[in-house]
Order: C-alpha cells, then structure tokens, then sequence
C-alpha cells in the first residue's frame, strides 16, 4: 500500500526527493515535493507501470547529507531503469561521488551521469515533464524523473516510551531499532511491519507481526508463571493441607468424611 502526495510540476518549482510520501507505514519529510508521482515522476520500478522504452529517463541523486549509502541507492536505481530504457541519465545532484567500480559499469551501460546541482523542474506547454535544471542554468531534456525518497517510520507516538530510532542499513531513512523478535528494547514494546523495517512489503510485514505475537505470547506465559512461583513462596497457591484447613474452619461440627470421622485428621 502506498499513500501519495499529488501536485502537478510547475516551471521553476524547487527539487527536494527528500519530501516524497512513501509507504503507508512511514511518512515523508516535512514539505511538498511539488512532484506528480506516476506521471512525470516515478520512485520505483516496482511500483509504476511499465514506461515506453523510448522515454528519456533520470536517475536523481538524494542529497549527500543522507550519507554516502543515499549515492549507493539511486546507483542501484540507474540500473533498475537500465532494464527499461536506453536511455537513462543519473544526476548526482549533491550526493557523495561513485566508486570507480560504479563509474565503469555505468559507462559499460551507456548511462549517462550529469554532475551539479539540480535545483528545479522544467515542464512544457502542455504541463509535463521536459527536463532538469541545474545550478549552471542548463536544462537537461527528461521525460521521467526517478527519485529516492527517504522512508521516516510513523514513530513519534512512541517516543515517549523511551524507544531508540535507527537508521535503515542502506541508509534509506529511519526505523524503530527491534530484534528478531520484534522487541524494542523497552519492556512490554514490541514492534512489527514498516515502524521497524521500512522496505517491508505486506508479506513480510505480516510475517515479523506474527514473530512478535509468538513473542509476545510467551513472554505473557512467562509472566504468568513467574507470578505463581511468587504467590507459591508467599503461601498463596492451593494446596490439599490448606483446602482442609479451610474446610475445617468453615464446617466446624458440620464437617463430613474422613476428617470428620474418629481419630481423622
């Protein structure tokens, strides 16, 4: 599931990927990206529908202050998109630079790479998409934009309790720090589902929310029984000795049965 944000491109409008919605697990960063997502904007190949091969297509670098995984990850979008068009270009707007290995199997791909800053859109007389602008003032000619946004899990309401946030190991925004189980490290939090892993489509979210309701089970039973191991050392759990004395106590005369008879206990 995926909740969008739509606004139609406009001349001269700001270019921010970092402000994208995403999943309905996470939230975007504050601000409007100003992008039409799924028309002159896409974020994954998985997620759009197949694009005509023929289409020119831009590969946009998230900013460099996301660290150098943020490079790394719309590297790996040049690729995907590879498989869908020829024509592929990657901005590395203000992303940290490639490795020498990446540079080698984008040149081998016949995909180009635009440096400088990209610091806005420019679309057409019939209001779409037709290029990138960067600081130098040249417009590069795209009919798609691929962007990265950053996933933010919708976390803020457990704040309070004391849960640490992580960064995402690709470095592709934030999440709740769990383990396998789902634990958060504060007692009685458990976690499950795009809060603890924000690429997690619904199998897998469903998955880790049925690990940490087998988790959460036993640590009730566990609960349970260190509560009648208290109760026992208190002298609190039945026993046949105390079940007898409080017969005794209640019946008095009236008492029955083997107790009750000559030399009974």
């Amino acid at each position: 599931m995926a909740i969008f944000h739509l606004l139609r491109p406009q001349v001269g409008m700001p270019l921010d990927p970092e402000e994208f919605p995403t999943n309905a697990g996470t939230r975007p960063s504050p601000g409007d990206s100003g992008f039409e997502l799924g028309a002159g904007t896409i974020w994954t190949q998985l997620a759009h529908t197949y694009p005509q091969a023929t289409n020119p297509l831009a590969g946009l670098a998230r900013c460099s202050a996301w660290s150098g995984a943020v490079g790394r990850s719309n590297f790996h979008q040049a690729l995907l998109f590879r498989q869908m068009s020829k024509d592929v270009t990657l901005f590395l707007h203000t992303a940290t630079e490639l490795t020498d290995e990446q540079w080698e199997q984008l040149a081998a791909l016949g995909v180009d790479v635009v440096d400088g800053e990209a610091t806005g859109l420019e679309v057409d007389s019939q209001d779409q998409l037709a290029g990138v602008r960067l600081a130098s003032g040249k417009v590069v000619p795209v009919q798609q934009l691929v962007v990265a946004p950053r996933f933010l899990a919708r976390a803020g309401f457990l704040r309070e309790l004391g849960v640490t946030m992580q960064e995402h190991a690709m470095g592709l925004g934030e999440q709740l720090q769990v383990d396998a189980s789902g634990v958060t490290g504060v007692q009685g939090v458990w976690a499950a589902g795009n809060v603890s892993d924000v690429l997690a489509g619904v199998p897998a979210a469903a998955a880790a929310g049925t690990t940490a309701a087998a988790a959460i089970h036993m640590d009730l039973l566990k609960a349970d029984a260190e509560a009648a191991a208290r109760a026992a050392q208190d002298g609190e759990v039945f026993s046949g000795a105390m079940e007898a004395e409080v017969s005794r106590r209640v019946q008095g005369s009236r008492a029955h049965g083997l107790g009750s008879l000559p030399g009974g206990n």
